[in-house]
C-alpha cells in the first residue's frame, strides 16, 4: 500500500515495501570509532585534500588496510607452505613480485 505525502503529494514506499522491493537490501552497518587527536587530524586533510567525506575516506582506507593485510597473510601461508616442502610453493613463489616479497619481511 503506497501513501502519498500531503505536503509533496509524492508517493512513499512502507518499510515491507522496500525490503520486499530488494531497495532495502543495501543498507550498511555502522561503526563508532573513537580517534585519537594525530590520527583524527591526519584524517580530516587527507578528505580536505581528496575532497572526499571523512566517512568515506575512513571507509576506502579501511578497505584498503584489509585487503593489504589479506594479501600478507596469503603470501604468508604460502612462505610457509615452501618452508615446510609443499609442492606447489616454489612455483607460486616464482610468480610473487619482489614487493609482495618484501611485505613477508616486514610482517
Amino acid at each position: 500500500m503506497r501513501r502519498v505525502s500531503r505536503e509533496r503529494k509524492v508517493p512513499t514506499l512502507l518499510a515491507s515495501e522496500v525490503l520486499a522491493s530488494g531497495l532495502g537490501s543495501r543498507v550498511m552497518n555502522r561503526l563508532k570509532l573513537t580517534l585519537d587527536d594525530d590520527t583524527a587530524s591526519a584524517l580530516e586533510r587527507h578528505s580536505r585534500g581528496g575532497k572526499m567525506p571523512r566517512a568515506a575516506l575512513a571507509r576506502e582506507l579501511i578497505r584498503e588496510a584489509i585487503q593489504r593485510r589479506d594479501t600478507r597473510e596469503r603470501l604468508q601461508q604460502v612462505a610457509n607452505d615452501y618452508a615446510k616442502g609443499r609442492a606447489d610453493a616454489a612455483d607460486l613463489l616464482e610468480d610473487m613480485e619482489v614487493a609482495q616479497l618484501e611485505l613477508l619481511e616486514d610482517a
